[in-house]
């Protein structure tokens, strides 16, 4: 086949599956009157639906959170059934759609259906009125660990030696390729997190099904159910195809329906990089020049780029001579998450949202022992006494290690005035709280790092405070993006926290 031809087919397919994706939108969309309001929460395991999930994207979990708001209310929506699959995002994203589903449970009869469930997925089952699991299903419920995976045997034996460049003692992210075990420092700093993560968990938990939590965890992992249901974990067993209701009303349909004024939110998820600033960055350009007079970000981001989160922190600062910047973080708003979150006026994050590592730190590589082990070497012929400045094949050399440390300090020093500035905290007492230390929610709003405790639902409700509007607000996804070709290659993990501690993104 001819390279025009294979062009040709190419783009014949593409077209194909674009249209069968506008069909699949289509047809998903024809809303019934009402039923029970039903969503499928949790990774999908097969490619067709992931696939399509990249063409049509699902709502975000805050949405599913607001739209339960208003279902609680609306006479149509009869109940709640949940399917929760294994779940791909931080404890704060699940502790606020927890809230709202519990806040529906005190209204309408709610079902959560689990197959195989971790802490995490049980804690939001938990929110539920009855808890269904099939009679082989596994409930690994067993209290909240964070293990960290450490790399420095595996360079050493490869001939590779890593340079960290940091400010701020406890930003502990390049401890996975420089030790073997935790620090000191980053293992008090966890240990804190896993202490007010489990507290929210263990005494929501208990709260909601009546029963000592924290004794149940410790007799845990539940792996016959039977067991599960003499701890009232559990209300009874079933199949899904025995328990699914038949009207259903899907939540991404339901969606559609909420009407209001119109809040925009603009989503900063994941790493951030110069392609996420520059899509953010247009987004916050657009909304200035609009009648909005507030915006919400909603930032679920760990941090990456240093440049490219002081360039979104700026337009978020233009932004706020015109509008009212509101924040709501996230699972996590950290590092260069939490910088961004600072140019804004007000910012709410949820108790167990991961917060704060105010913090900057690089990691160079050093391959000499390496490129000699396999027979490298390298002859440079250069005009200027540091023109080879960070070249491969020799060592760091003084000046080039004082060089980045200057400009480490000065980046830090610059992530310390902003905070300072924006959260109107001295910079004396900043430096206290920085250093590269994570914060939950809860210790967060102690410090000053956050106004409020609370999900999208309490930004909404302090735009509408400033709004001075008495009836419905409604937070949109602004610049919701249908597809886009390197998206649909890309099947990666959201976001990576190896900007804030050396341990797994998921904590179990």
């Amino acid at each position: 086949m001819s390279k025009n031809a294979k062009i040709w087919l190419g783009i014949i397919l593409g077209v194909l599956v674009y249209a069968f994706c506008c069909v699949f939108a289509m047809s998903s969309s024809r809303r019934g009157a009402e039923g029970i309001l039903y969503m499928e929460l949790g990774k999908k395991s097969d490619f067709k639906t992931a696939l399509l999930e990249r063409f049509y994207p699902p709502p975000s979990l805050w949405e599913v959170a607001q739209a339960l708001g208003f279902a609680k209310e609306d006479e149509k929506i009869k109940g709640l059934f949940l399917k929760i699959s294994l779940l791909d995002c931080a404890w704060g994203e699940v502790e606020e759609l927890r809230k709202a589903i519990l806040e529906f449970s005190e209204k309408k009869p709610s079902v959560a259906y689990i197959e195989y469930a971790t802490d995490k997925e049980y804690y939001l089952a938990s929110a539920c009125d009855t808890v269904i699991v099939p009679p082989l299903g596994l409930l690994l419920v067993d209290g909240l660990s964070a293990q960290g995976m450490f790399q420095k045997g595996l360079w050493e034996k490869l001939g590779v030696e890593w340079k960290v460049i940091k400010a701020g003692k406890h930003k502990s992210a390049p401890e996975v390729f420089t030790r073997d075990k935790f620090s000191e420092e980053a293992r008090k700093n966890l240990e804190k997190l896993l202490d007010d993560i489990f507290s929210v968990y263990a005494e929501d938990v208990a709260d909601a099904r009546k029963i000592p939590f924290e004794s149940v965890v410790n007799e845990g992992p539940y792996l016959v159910i039977e067991k599960a249901k003499e701890k009232n974990l559990v209300d009874r067993t079933g199949y899904f195809e025995d328990v699914v209701p038949e009207r259903k009303v899907k939540v991404r349909d339901y969606l559609k329906r909420i009407r209001g004024r119109r809040i925009p939110v603009v989503e900063i998820n994941g790493e951030i990089n110069e392609k996420l600033a520059e899509k953010v960055i247009k987004k916050l350009k657009k909304l200035e020049k609009s009648s909005y007079k507030v915006v919400i970000l909603r930032i679920d981001s760990p941090g990456g780029d240093v440049l490219s989160a002081d360039l979104i922190w700026r337009e978020v600062k233009k932004l706020g001579e015109k509008k009212h910047v509101l924040v709501s973080c996230g699972g996590v708003c950290a590092s260069g998450g939490y910088y961004i979150a600072s140019g804004g006026e007000w910012i709410c994050a949820l108790p167990t949202t991961i917060t704060g590592s105010i913090g900057v730190f690089t990691l160079l590589p050093r391959f000499e022992e390496l490129y000699k082990k396999i027979g490298i070497s390298f002859d440079t012929v250069k005009k200027g006494e540091h023109a080879d400045f960070l070249f491969p094949g020799k060592e760091l050399s003084d000046y080039e290690e004082r060089k980045i440390q200057e400009f480490i300090d000065y980046a830090y020093e610059t992530f310390l005035e902003r905070v300072s500035e924006g959260r109107k905290i001295p910079l004396d007492s900043l430096r206290g709280i920085a250093e590269g230390i994570v914060y939950s929610g809860l210790d967060a709003l102690r410090l000053g790092l956050v106004d409020k405790l609370g999900g999208i639902e309490v930004a909404l409700d302090k735009a509408k405070e400033i709004l001075g509007v008495k009836g419905r607000v409604i937070g949109y996804k602004y610049g919701r993006k249908r597809w886009a070709f390197e998206d649909i290659l890309d099947f990666s993990s959201r976001f990576f926290i190896l900007y804030l501690l050396p341990v797994n993104p998921v904590i179990e």
